[in-house]
């Protein structure tokens, strides 16, 4: 079973305005810690190394990003990495189909799960965490043709995550989906937090590289078309596969892969993540989260 994460850390550095920059996002920032949130999810799959996933990840990212990306890599020595670098930033569904275009050509029929992971995530109880990705990982053998996204109980009025709502039950903490909720406002959050059939969207997902071009062929042509013509234009230079600027590339409108793939597909499954897991994407998580460290400091 080959496993291969995909880690995201392009981004527009605006979320976390000032702190972040259009040069440096806040994946490359170090909250707290002695390590960036980029440097954090990296290491997370280090130790997923004694579990399950072994194989070096594939980063996407902007080629401005590119010098401080490598930086960090050297700092905590992580240096058996791909990296897939866009001239320009495009949102995530065309890193999601790159990256899935980029492992087919590479594995062919024998083509990879794909865990797609953000970088500005925090995640306390790692034994639990890989054991849910690993049933996941199980789930798309049998089901290659399967989207598995991961949804985390929602404990308060969050305005700034997206909801799941959970539908039929298939077993192995394996459930179909009704339909997503993208930010809902304050009143509708404080709704859905009143029902437990509601859960926030982790962003993290698993699918068959294969499988997932098909999807995006069938629900984004033009996009499959503008992505497949990029990568036979990308520079190979060691570990490093650079897509040169072009007006192809340039005229493809952004989306994320929530929108383009997940919210229209019918193949969408939820298994619950039963772990402390925070988005730090915003400011009201980030305080909320150094102020639950302090706490946790103090009582120790």
């Amino acid at each position: 079973m080959e496993i291969i994460p995909v880690v995201l850390c392009g981004g527009r550095g605006k979320r976390l305005a000032p702190y972040s920059t259009n040069r440096a996002p806040k994946q490359f920032f170090k909250l707290n810690s002695a390590h960036s949130l980029l440097q954090e999810t990296l290491l997370r799959l280090r130790h997923s190394h004694s579990n399950f996933i072994t194989h070096k990840p594939l980063l996407l990212t902007n080629h401005k990003y590119l010098k401080v990306l490598r930086s960090q890599l050297k700092e905590i020595g992580f240096h058996d990495v791909t990296l897939l670098v866009e001239p320009m930033i495009k949102d995530t569904a065309i890193s999601t189909l790159l990256a899935s275009m980029h492992l087919y050509n590479l594995y062919q029929d024998d083509a990879p799960i794909i865990l797609l992971l953000p970088t500005d995530h925090y995640i306390q109880d790692l034994e639990p965490f890989f054991k849910t990705l690993r049933e996941g990982a199980e789930c798309l053998q049998h089901n290659p043709n399967r989207i598995l996204t991961f949804g985390v109980e929602a404990i308060a009025i969050e305005t700034r995550y997206g909801y799941i709502k959970r539908g039929r039950y298939e077993g192995d903490n394996l459930y179909h989906i009704n339909h997503f909720i993208e930010k809902p406002n304050s009143a509708v959050a404080t709704l859905l937090l009143q029902q437990p059939d509601y859960y926030w969207n982790s962003g993290i997902y698993m699918f068959n590289a294969k499988e997932m071009m098909r999807t995006f062929a069938k629900l984004n042509k033009v996009m499959y078309r503008q992505c497949a013509q990029a990568l036979t234009r990308a520079l190979h230079k060691h570990s490093t596969l650079l897509i040169p600027k072009f007006q192809q590339f340039s005229s493809i409108r952004p989306k994320s892969f929530d929108r383009a793939i997940v919210e229209k597909s019918n193949n969408v499954m939820m298994k619950i993540l039963d772990i402390h897991w925070t988005d730090l994407g915003h400011w009201p998580a980030i305080l909320n989260h150094l102020n639950r460290l302090e706490c946790a400091a103090k009582a120790s």
